[in-house]
């Protein structure tokens, strides 16, 4: 019976093999890590939840209305975020990115206002930091608290459900309590979605939420779910009411059941 002879690898071609499978694992696991996205409608207006007489069932039909839509640009962030962990692997382990990877990444960093450097530490710990989901038990006590259930006229005319601000003449709606010499206007949007999408990156960038991203980032270190209770309390800023409207938030999420929606996979400690 002949045996069959193989000619061990050489040292270089060892290394290229090894470069080889560090690549191709990598590149597994950022596919598999890909959260998948639900299916959902874009909404150019906001539906009226005051055909709801009774005020159970008109809260149901505004969560049940905004939950998918914050559902669907949390898991767009969280993808983002899977595929930063993924470059930063990806680049320890000394192969470099392609093109298209680079070109994604430059894109996620100029939205979210990170000074691009590869090699510096604090580049990757500050994507990290702000690429990040956002609660639905928060986004949708905000948004009930911002809009009053919908009604409000910033939610009626311009989609605003979370009463943010713009700063450029003609932006959005002008606010008929504003105070002379200021020039602030109520963002107006095209969608509904958008709004929950700049909802979200005000919240992961801007420096008045930094200690609503220092809270996450030390909930996911510890390897413990994401909730809106515990975010909240980074909110501080969002209102003139400061402290008051933290209270406000957490109690809306406690009395509305709210800490369920927190049990989606998408804020719950990552494997």
């Amino acid at each position: 019976m002949s045996t069959l002879l193989i000619k061990p690898l050489s040292p270089l071609n060892l290394l290229l093999l090894s470069a080889l499978l560090l690549s191709a694992c990598s590149e597994q696991q950022a596919k598999i890590k890909q959260a998948p996205l639900p299916a959902v409608e874009q909404h150019a207006t906001i539906p009226d939840f005051a055909i709801h007489p009774v005020v159970a069932d008109k809260k149901k039909a505004f969560f049940d209305f905004l939950r998918p839509l914050v559902i669907y640009e949390n898991t767009l962030v969280l993808n983002d975020r899977y595929f930063v962990e993924y470059s930063q692997q990806k680049l320890s382990n000394k192969p470099a990115l392609s093109n298209k990877e680079r070109s994604r990444l430059d894109k996620i960093a100029k939205r979210y206002k990170v000074k691009k450097d590869f090699n510096s530490a604090d580049y990757w710990r500050q994507l990290l930091l702000r690429v990040d989901v956002i609660p639905s038990s928060l986004a949708l006590s905000q948004a009930a608290l911002e809009s009053g259930w919908g009604s409000s006229r910033f939610a009626k005319e311009g989609n605003n459900i979370f009463g943010q601000w713009c700063f450029k003449a003609g932006c959005g709606l002008v606010p008929a309590s504003r105070v002379e010499g200021k020039h602030h206007e109520v963002a107006a949007f095209a969608t509904v979605n958008l709004s929950v999408q700049k909802y979200l990156l005000n919240l992961n960038r801007l420096g008045s939420y930094k200690t609503l991203r220092a809270i996450r980032a030390e909930l996911r270190q510890n390897k413990q779910a994401i909730t809106g209770i515990a975010l909240a309390q980074g909110l501080g800023k969002y209102s003139e009411l400061g402290d008051e409207y933290i209270k406000h938030i957490t109690g809306m999420i406690t009395a509305n059941g709210l800490e369920a929606d927190d049990l989606h996979p998408i804020f719950l400690p990552q494997p």
